[in-house]
C-alpha cells in the first residue's frame, strides 16, 4: 500500500495487462495479419485479456455483493463501463469511418460490456442463492445457455470468479510455487497457438456437442488463470523494492487503465493512417510496435488530464467519479 490507499502490485499488474493489450492492438492496426502467429503476439494473447479479468474479479466481495439493490449495483457499472463506450465508438464512426454493422458495434469495446453483463450475471446469481452458490449458478449459465458466446461473456465471467478465488489463495504462493507455475506456463506456452484464442475458437451455442471449442476453452482458461497468477505473485515481490514516489506514479497510471483503454483505440486509428508496417522484419515490427504503445498511453494520460477537468465529461467520456 502507499500514500494513495491503493493496492500498489495491482496498479502494476493493470499497467502491465493494460501495455499489453495496447502493443498487440498497436500490432494488429499496423501490420494486420502478418503478426498474429509471430510468438510474442501469441504469447501476449495467453495472458493480457485474463489478466485483466482476473483482476477485475479480485476486489469482488460475493458476500458484500448480496447487499447491493440490483438495479442500483447495475446502473453504477453500467454508467462506468458502458456509458464511455458510446461516445468513443461514435467518434471513431464519425471521424475514422469505423464499420457500423451490428458485430461490429458488439466487438467495439466487448471487454467492458462483457464485464457488466457477467457482473450482471454474479449479482443476480449471488441475490438467488448464496455467495458459493451464486457463483457457481452464474459459471454455469454462461456456460450452457446459448449465445453466452455475444460480447464472449462466457471467456470473461470464469476468469471474474477465478480472481475472486486468486484473492483468497494469493498468500499460499511462495518462491517454490511460482517455479512451478512458471514451468506449467512455459509447458502450456510451448503448445499455444493463436488458434485457441477466444477470437478463433469461442464457446458458441452449438459447444456442447463440440469437443474443439471446449478443449480450446479449457486451455485458455488454464494457460490464462497460470500466466496471470505467476505474474501477479512476481509483481507483488518487486513492489516491496520500490520507493514511494515510483509507487505513487503507478498509482496514478493504474487508476488510469479503463481511461486508457477507452481512449488508446484513437491513437491507434491515427497511427494506422500514418504507418504501414506490413512489409517490416518481425524485429523491426515489435521496436515500431514498442515506442507507439508508449507514446499512444502518453497521448492517452494527456487527454485524460484535461477531461477530468470537467466533473461532467469525466462522468459522460470516462465513467469516473459515478
Amino acid at each position: 500500500m502507499t500514500g494513495c490507499k491503493r493496492i500498489t502490485y495491482i496498479d502494476i499488474a493493470k499497467i502491465l495487462a493494460m501495455f499489453l493489450v495496447v502493443y498487440t492492438h498497436t500490432a494488429q492496426n499496423i501490420a494486420q495479419d502478418n503478426y498474429m502467429n509471430e510468438i510474442g503476439f501469441t504469447s501476449i494473447q495467453s495472458l493480457h485479456m485474463p489478466l485483466f479479468m482476473i483482476m477485475s474479479g479480485y476486489f469482488l466481495n460475493l458476500g458484500k455483493l448480496k447487499n447491493n439493490k440490483i438495479v442500483d449495483y447495475l446502473k453504477k457499472k453500467f454508467l462506468h463501463l458502458v456509458l464511455p463506450t458510446f461516445f468513443w465508438y461514435t467518434l471513431l464512426v464519425l471521424v475514422f469511418k469505423e464499420p457500423h454493422d451490428l458485430r461490429t458495434i458488439a466487438n467495439s469495446y466487448w471487454f467492458l460490456k462483457s464485464l457488466f453483463i457477467s457482473l450482471a450475471f454474479i449479482i443476480v446469481s449471488v441475490k438467488v442463492t448464496n455467495s458459493v452458490g451464486g457463483a457457481i449458478l452464474a459459471l454455469l449459465i454462461v456456460l450452457v445457455v446459448p449465445h453466452m458466446d455475444m460480447f464472449r461473456v462466457n471467456f470473461t465471467l470464469p476468469f471474474v470468479l477465478i480472481g475472486i478465488f486468486f484473492k483468497k489463495i494469493e498468500s499460499k504462493f511462495t518462491l517454490r510455487v511460482c517455479f512451478v507455475l512458471l514451468l506449467l506456463y512455459i509447458c502450456l506456452l510451448y503448445f499455444w497457438k493463436y488458434d485457441y484464442t477466444v477470437y478463433v475458437t469461442p464457446l458458441t451455442r452449438g459447444a456442447l456437442s463440440n469437443l474443439e471449442q471446449w478443449l480450446a476453452f479449457g486451455y485458455r482458461i488454464l494457460i490464462g488463470s497460470i500466466g496471470s497468477f505467476l505474474v501477479m505473485s512476481i509483481i507483488k515481490r518487486i513492489d516491496s523494492y520500490l520507493n514511494d514516489k515510483i509507487k505513487s506514479f503507478l498509482c496514478l497510471l493504474g487508476s488510469s487503465t479503463l481511461e486508457i483503454y477507452l481512449l488508446h483505440y484513437i491513437f491507434n486509428r491515427i497511427f494506422c493512417l500514418l504507418i504501414d508496417c506490413n512489409q517490416c522484419s518481425q524485429f523491426c515490427l515489435s521496436l515500431v510496435c514498442l515506442i507507439l504503445s508508449c507514446l499512444n498511453i502518453m497521448g492517452c494520460m494527456l487527454i485524460i488530464k484535461y477531461i477530468v477537468k470537467s466533473s461532467l465529461l469525466s462522468k459522460l467520456l470516462l465513467g469516473k467519479n459515478i
